[in-house]
């Protein structure tokens, strides 16, 4: 009986989770992109006002993403799919997290290539780079007609300037009865 039971119990211990990801979406429009840096004669921008949206997973609306699971954006031409993206997420280390394509990484560009960044941070500006293969010339904007960063469950409330306080999940209070239970137990009997 009592081997079943800490069988049992080490079940419980080795099963407990952490609490899931929560999906947040970013919707924007960056708009008066020029261009901002040109190996050759600056050019004008292919596309001055982008608009786009992402779906990403994580712990809190200010927590590190931790997978990005929806895509709309299309680039001078190009249409990302998840595929094709990267991210750097730090938010509490530096404040900016960084939606990139996947080729020289979420922060790396390189001419002659298709690729972008869109920037935002708890404390950071923001800001939408991007490249077109066709055209050796970095283009970009930190201004945006609109910008959101929602949650997609109508249950979450986020406070933007405390961290989110941590719940114990119920296998900790499971755990936590079952060794009082034991406790009074064995007091019982001695």
């Amino acid at each position: 009986m009592c081997r079943a039971f800490a069988f049992l119990l080490m079940i419980l211990c080795f099963s407990a989770s952490p609490a899931g990801a929560l999906p947040f979406k970013i919707d924007f429009v960056a708009t008066g992109i020029r261009a901002i840096s040109s190996s050759t004669v600056v050019p004008t921008a292919p596309q001055s006002e982008i608009s786009g949206s992402f779906v990403y997973d994580a712990l809190s609306m200010h927590a590190p993403i931790e997978a990005i699971t929806s895509v709309d954006l299309v680039v001078a031409g190009v249409t990302y799919g998840l595929e094709d993206l990267a991210y750097i997420a730090p938010f509490w280390t530096s404040g900016t997290a960084i939606i990139g394509g996947a080729v020289h990484g979420a922060n790396g560009m390189k001419f002659g290539e298709d690729d972008f960044w869109l920037t935002w941070g708890y404390s950071a500006s923001r800001n939408f780079y991007y490249i077109s293969k066709d055209i050796d010339c970095v283009f970009g904007t930190d201004t945006f007609s609109s910008f959101s960063l929602t949650a997609l469950d109508p249950e979450i409330i986020e406070d933007p300037v405390e961290s989110p306080t941590p719940v114990p999940e119920p296998s900790t209070f499971l755990l936590t009865s079952i060794g009082l239970v034991l406790v009074f137990r064995r007091l019982i009997r001695g």
